[in-house]
């Protein structure tokens, strides 16, 4: 658990966030994030954007996983 308290920012207030809580919730500081409140619970999500991009990702490296491996892992799968 974090304990940590918000910070005065223009007009408003922040909540500083280590790398390591970002990294924690997979979320990365470049891209907007979803903030719902539900009585005294503030949460922090990733939006759709987040997580198209983490599939984007994961699709590409499969591919270039398959094209450098695939015979290697055809292999395995008959023997």
């Amino acid at each position: 658990m974090l304990t940590t308290k918000f910070e005065k920012f223009g007009d408003g207030y922040v909540l500083p966030l280590s790398k390591q809580v970002l990294e924690q919730a997979h979320i990365d500081r470049n891209f907007p994030v979803n903030i719902t409140v539900s009585g005294s619970v503030i949460v922090v999500s990733q939006t759709d954007e987040m997580r198209y991009a983490e599939s984007a990702e994961v699709r590409q490296a499969c591919k270039e996983i398959h094209a450098k491996y695939g015979e290697v892992f055809q292999r395995l799968a008959d023997s």
